[in-house]
């Protein structure tokens, strides 16, 4: 049966939900072979819904003011199943997701709809792969999270490499950087972003009896391994010095690549991801204030504090109301992944190579306010793939990240038309 909507919006009210909103008027006013699709909004309050359509309005020119609104509280179920029972795919943007995202999915699993989030919680994204995903396939239901920045650079960045890669990949190393057009207008982030970095650091302990349920059988050992850098160590090549990328990147990477390995028979890829800075003192400092954010999330009194002097433990930089949108705007992304392997393939994915890699490859991707209208641009096109392409997804449903959701679909092209770049590289 159809449904009223194709998109719902959930949180849109929030600050991230506003830029949702306005890249599905500016998507659908573009007309650059973007597929027409209806779309509604959804939150807590009727009214903090039209102010997000009036907000919209002015900024894009396109009258959006009697776009239908929604009102679904993620603390009333009844309501979010209301909600999920009248389009094909939420997208929600209400976190943090370990407190308000699981009850989403239950609704849209109970309604059969489609849900994508932008969460970045690993424990979240872990525990509802394990919980859901037998439920999730039986009722042809795709659950997708870390749909915007930064997994969908880093996970679809390394499909991406696989399918353009002639021969096979060992590895692939990630260095990824944010920058300021104008250093004189700042950046910044709101404190929804902050406060689930918080539940994120937080939560670590779930991990291990998670993955034992998450990957119970092992994958081939590869003779090549790559090992991690030093915490804190020079990229030659970039003049930059580098350390451990702070987030959930890696474990999306290889929650796919299990996948890819035991539902389709492919070679695991093993993967590294850096942040890279200019100075050595940025890396320094930066690693100082992730251990005093790291005791100070294991006890209840300390996250009382991240969460309410987020100002003061930033210098700055986490603001509440989010930054300007000049600032927003200011910001930039740039990926630069590296795929390492051999131009010849075997024939099975446990056969092991003889020799070192002998062949490489690169994938540049950039892009602008990468928090926000980046990761509405990524979230909405994964929405309308979804809508267009779920003949190509992986069986008929199922809790996957990214990379392995959207593999055989052309995603990245339809990001790309909104302005992220994607470039390969294969001498360099």
């Amino acid at each position: 049966m159809a449904r009223k909507y194709d998109i719902i919006i959930f949180g849109a009210s929030g600050y991230t939900g506003a830029y949702v909103v306005e890249e599905a008027v500016n998507c659908l006013k573009s007309g650059k072979n973007i597929p027409k699709f209806t779309w509604a909004v959804a939150g807590r309050s009727g009214k903090k819904l039209q102010e997000t359509l009036d907000q919209v309005s002015k900024l894009t020119g396109v009258d959006v003011k009697n776009v239908d609104k929604i009102v679904a509280d993620s603390g009333k179920p009844e309501s979010l199943r209301q909600m999920a029972a009248q389009c094909s795919v939420v997208v929600n943007v209400v976190g943090p997701y370990d407190f308000y995202g699981e009850d989403v999915i239950k609704a849209c699993l109970a309604e059969g709809t489609h849900h994508l989030d932008i969460s970045g919680e690993t424990q979240f994204l872990e525990k509802m792969q394990v919980l859901y995903s037998e439920e999730a396939k039986a009722k042809g239901v795709y659950i997708v999270g870390t749909c915007g920045y930064d997994s969908i650079p880093a996970d679809c960045g390394v499909t991406y490499l696989q399918q353009n890669f002639e021969g096979e990949i060992n590895s692939v190393e990630n260095y990824a950087s944010m920058g300021l057009k104008d250093t004189m207008k700042g950046g910044g982030l709101n404190t929804g972003t902050w406060n689930s970095a918080i539940n994120y650091l937080a939560s670590w302990r779930q991990l291990k009896e998670l993955r034992k349920k998450l990957f119970p059988k092992p994958i081939p050992k590869p003779k090549y391994e790559v090992t991690q850098n030093w915490p804190i160590h020079n990229n030659k090549e970039a003049r930059t010095w580098c350390i451990p990328f702070i987030g959930v990147d890696e474990s999306v990477v290889e929650r796919s690549q299990y996948l890819f390995h035991t539902e389709e028979k492919r070679r695991p890829i093993q993967f590294r991801a850096y942040s890279q800075f200019s100075y050595l003192i940025i890396c320094l400092g930066l690693g100082f204030a992730m251990g005093v954010y790291f005791l100070l999330s294991q006890f209840q009194f300390g996250r009382d504090l991240l969460e309410k002097y987020p100002g003061l433990f930033t210098f700055g930089m986490v603001k509440s109301g989010g930054p300007t949108r000049e600032q927003a705007a200011n910001g930039t992304f740039k990926f630069i992944l590296t795929a390492y392997g051999w131009s010849e393939k075997l024939a099975e994915p446990t056969d092991q190579h003889t020799t070192p890699p002998n062949k490489k490859m690169r994938l540049i991707i950039y892009g602008e306010n990468p928090a926000y209208a980046a990761t509405a641009k990524m979230l909405l096109q994964s929405a309308v793939t979804i809508l267009e392409e779920n003949d190509k997804m992986p069986s008929s449903g199922g809790v996957y990240p990214p990379g392995f959701a959207f593999d055989k679909t052309t995603l990245i092209p339809r990001i790309q038309s909104r302005g992220i770049e994607f470039r390969l590289i294969n001498n360099w």
